[in-house]
């Protein structure tokens, strides 16, 4: 059988038997799982199983986790920390699958209150968890919350193998993948390589992208041509890379920006101004550009058409230029382009 088949058969099954029951025959760890069968596809059945659980249950365990987690989300984080302690122990206890969700959600506590030690420590509780009842979601959401945690207090290398750890388990998992975003994590991992410099791994990241993607195959090559041309010195290759990406997606301005690097970088200066024009048809407000334009026109002797575009520049405000530019422009060209006009446009 279908793994996704057999997975949504398991969730209909326990969400029925809780359904159908009659108010006199609740069962509150019944109300419990429920709550998390439904949790993963964000319906909002989960809170509003909570919500019973601590108005019509307050003394059970399942009550009090359930008070411990509204108290997160109202965020008062010391008392949901509180009360996941006394969920973890309260003795007997045979639920160890409630026990691992107060690990999981206190750790997401302790992270709000800036405990990240304490953190890891719960994500990692919630993650031992995992090899005696299977509990593959909550495995997953620890170990991705604990990758936040790390690269929270730079252990950038802890978080790369949580993020892969992650990766594997959903890809092996498939009816999981709905449910979490692949392309983002490849792209965490593109970033966390990158700030490892370790930037041949960052490689098949890119690559999976490409080739994987719907709608985002052209940030594939741009990240593939960003780490070819930064980082490796692969100059050709970065470029083709940008070209690519800027094929599949023509309002890719970081494509055609970073394009322009490479080429003033090779000092190929004749093909600058194309290129710039097809940065201004992205962003046609963004005065540095003719600016850039006008200055290369005039290194190629084109001086009429170089004070035609320093006096356009003249139009747009350089305020807030590197934003607006996506970081890849940070002067102000207005003193440049009033300079340029005064002594070459009379």
């Amino acid at each position: 059988m279908n793994k996704k088949i057999f997975g949504s058969l398991i969730v209909l099954i326990i969400a029925i038997g809780s359904i159908s029951a009659h108010p006199d025959e609740e069962n509150p760890k019944d109300i419990f799982y429920s709550g998390l069968a439904f949790r993963i596809q964000k319906t909002g059945k989960f809170h509003i199983n909570m919500v019973h659980l601590s108005e019509s249950y307050s003394n059970s365990i399942y009550g009090i986790f359930a008070s411990a987690y509204l108290n997160q989300v109202n965020g008062n984080f010391k008392e949901c920390i509180n009360k996941f302690t006394t969920v973890i122990n309260t003795k007997p206890i045979s639920d160890s699958r409630l026990v691992s969700e107060a690990y999981f959600y206190m750790g997401n506590c302790n992270f709000d209150l800036g405990n990240y030690d304490l953190a890891i420590n719960n994500y990692s509780q919630t993650i031992s968890f995992d090899r005696e009842n299977n509990a593959t979601e909550t495995y997953l959401n620890s170990m991705l919350e604990r990758a936040k945690t790390y690269n929270r207090i730079r252990r950038f290398d802890l978080a790369k193998n949580d993020i892969t750890s992650a990766i594997q388990r959903i890809e092996n998992e498939i009816q999981f993948d709905q449910y979490y975003n692949l392309e983002q994590l490849h792209i965490d991992r593109i970033a966390l390589n990158v700030t490892l410099k370790e930037y041949n791994q960052a490689i098949p990241d890119c690559d999976w992208i490409i080739n994987n993607s719907k709608d985002k195959k052209d940030m594939g090559y741009l990240h593939r041509g960003q780490i070819k041309y930064k980082f490796l010195q692969d100059y050709d290759g970065g470029f083709t890379d940008y070209k690519k990406a800027f094929e599949i997606n023509p309002n890719n301005f970081s494509a055609i920006a970073s394009s322009i690097e490479v080429l003033n970088t090779r000092k190929e200066y004749s093909e600058i101004p194309i290129y710039v024009t097809k940065a201004l048809k992205i962003k046609p407000r963004l005065g540095v550009l003719y600016y850039t334009r006008g200055y290369f026109l005039e290194q190629l002797g084109n001086r009429k058409d170089a004070c035609i575009d320093m006096k356009e520049s003249l139009k747009y405000t350089s305020e807030n230029v590197t934003r607006d530019s996506e970081g890849y422009y940070s002067f102000d060209h207005i003193p440049a382009a009033k300079s340029f006009i005064n002594s070459m446009c009379k």
